[in-house]
């Protein structure tokens, strides 16, 4: 039976009974096929948006930024201001969203994203470490492939590949967040409607 029409059944009989039942059946199912298959042994199927499937990680730049980013964060969070502010919830986003608007226009924030300024790259990474943090998830990061046409996902085109992103299986917005991207498009000169309209917030980021 389909998870929809247990929730319909639920719904219409609302005897509190009907999840119960379905897992005894399930049980008893199972229970079955371990006495005829002596091997056999269930395996949960990954579900879309559900469980966290993402490629395994061994990339050493992503260990390595995520090690700088975590050892310089009270140094950014003094800079930033209100080091005791920088609490990793979703209210202290509001003050970053002002922060980064603040601090960059278009031109600057592209000039400091292909620097690597150490700052930007510490709101890029709190941004991802909020959303980790509220809605599950991990860091993702995918090098570039030299042999990779346009339109695969390791292309040196690719939004995917060369910098980090968290990948996050409950996201309103997608699987992934791309926190560069997400501040870029909060001071972007350039109309963006893209997965969050034109008014984006980093709380809605998150979602």
């Amino acid at each position: 039976m389909r998870v929809l029409d247990l929730l319909d059944q639920a719904l219409t009989e609302q005897t509190g009974g009907v999840f119960q039942g379905a897992n005894e059946r399930l049980q008893r199912a199972v229970d079955v096929a371990k006495e005829r298959y002596a091997s056999w042994r269930p395996v949960k199927a990954a579900v879309e948006y559900l469980d966290v499937v993402p490629d395994p990680v061994t990339d050493e730049r992503l260990t390595a930024w995520l090690t700088e980013r975590e050892d310089s964060f009270p140094a950014w969070a003094e800079k930033a201001g209100d080091p005791a502010g920088w609490d990793f919830s979703v209210d202290s986003l509001d003050v970053l969203e002002t922060l980064v608007e603040k601090r960059y226009s278009d031109a600057e924030f592209r000039t400091a994203r292909e620097a690597g300024d150490p700052f930007l790259q510490g709101a890029a990474w709190y941004l991802g470490e909020v959303c980790r943090r509220h809605r599950g998830g991990r860091w993702q990061y995918r090098a570039a492939r030299p042999d990779a046409t346009p339109g695969d996902w390791y292309s040196a085109h690719s939004r995917w590949t060369e910098t980090p992103y968290v990948w996050v299986p409950l996201r309103q917005h997608g699987r992934a967040l791309f926190p560069m991207g997400t501040l870029w498009v909060l001071v972007a000169e350039e109309e963006y409607e893209g997965e969050f309209g034109y008014d984006i917030t980093l709380r809605r980021a998150i979602r």
